[in-house]
């Protein structure tokens, strides 16, 4: 699957449905990774890898910090 707006070095994609892809990648730098998520022009979902998903909490939170958001 062709997707112009996405770097080949972010992982792999493969079609679900209609309406769903998956993101297939692997890293050792979830802290990096997790940024370049932010980056895909459609809402994501993240599965499988806990280091993943706590980066991905951590930025999210510092994101929310930055706007002024109280939570925790």
């Amino acid at each position: 699957m062709r997707c112009p707006w996405r770097s080949h070095s972010v992982g792999r994609l493969e079609p679900l449905d209609a309406h769903t892809t998956r993101l297939r990648a692997t890293t050792d730098e979830p802290d990096w990774y997790v940024r370049q998520l932010t980056a895909l022009r459609a809402p994501f979902r993240v599965i499988g890898s806990r280091e993943l998903r706590e980066a991905a909490r951590e930025f999210g939170q510092r994101l929310l910090d930055a706007a002024g958001h109280r939570g925790g």
